[in-house]
């Protein structure tokens, strides 16, 4: 799925579709990479940083974008742990 492939991994990981093949290994690149640059690009994917660096707010969006998702996948791992 080349469509998948240039997805954010946002998309894929908020939806639940990274295991096995291409999307796990994409996470399992992001999770070892140390470099900021890359997990901003790989999470959001470089046409929303492109249209975010045109911000003037740009930074408190960033903050926005990561809070957003973090309560996304927190409340989403709570819905699958329940009974």
């Amino acid at each position: 799925m080349a469509e998948e492939a240039d997805a954010p991994l946002r998309d894929i990981a908020l939806t639940g579709r990274f295991l096995g093949g291409a999307p796990a290994e994409r996470v399992s690149a992001f999770v070892a990479s140390g470099d900021a640059a890359h997990h901003l690009t790989a999470w959001f994917g470089q046409e929303w940083l492109a249209a975010l660096a045109r911000q003037p707010n740009r930074v408190c969006l960033l903050r926005a974008a990561l809070d957003r998702d973090i309560a996304s996948s927190t409340r989403s791992s709570r819905l699958s742990s329940m009974p």
